[in-house]
């Protein structure tokens, strides 16, 4: 029983590759890195998009709009706002600090927007690093693993921060292949981010050969 369990485990690894960072490894590992390699080069230089979608936790009963504008040098704005503006939330800031405001209350300054947002709305949601996982890349400034599809070099699992995120399907946007569908884990909170348009993408930028 034991080696059936190993066997399938094996098959069920076998699509798959867990990249940490390393400086050597087999051929195929090589191989795989350097199409995850391709993708950072080519996603990293975004520093400006607009994404609107959707968030909803089943289990909390929570659905809302999102919308999350990203400025350079790493200014963000985010609003979350349920039906017909609902549970409306406003967020803006960068990594250090983010001024918050829900409906006619007064603005609050924080540096735990997550923390914030799962007080007043009943939801965590992953703001640390949305800025980067909306790419599909993992947050730079902090440890990570990833799973990667080897055939695309596409990120299927990010785990960084406390979050486990699973990519479940991307989209073409603007020439580059982005996430549509992202599954979030947190402890007991599981969100599903739908990433329904993307606009305002800096021209595409082919990277050095």
């Amino acid at each position: 029983m034991r080696l059936i369990l190993i066997a399938a485990l094996i098959a069920a690894l076998s699509g798959c590759a867990l990249l940490r960072p390393k400086t050597e490894g087999t051929p195929a590992d090589v191989a795989q890195s350097a199409a995850w390699q391709q993708r950072i080069a080519l996603l990293s230089p975004i520093d400006r998009f607009v994404l609107q979608g959707r968030v909803a936790s089943g289990a909390l009963g929570f659905k809302a709009d999102l919308r999350w504008k990203q400025h350079p040098a790493g200014r963000f704005e985010m609003r979350v706002a349920g039906p017909f503006g609902a549970r409306a939330a406003e967020l803006a800031g960068d990594t250090q600090e983010v001024r918050v405001r829900t409906g006619d209350d007064a603005t609050t300054v924080t540096t735990d927007p997550e923390a914030w947002l799962e007080k007043a709305l009943g939801v965590r949601l992953p703001v640390s690093g949305l800025r980067w996982w909306a790419l599909g890349l993992p947050a730079p400034e902090s440890h990570s693993d990833v799973l990667i599809d080897p055939a695309s070099g596409r990120a299927l699992r990010i785990v960084q921060n406390g979050w486990e995120l699973d990519y479940v399907e991307y989209r073409v946007a603007d020439s580059l292949d982005l996430p549509r569908r992202i599954e979030a884990r947190n402890g007991d909170t599981r969100v599903l981010v739908l990433a329904d348009q993307w606009s305002q993408l800096p021209p595409l930028m082919n990277p050095a050969p």
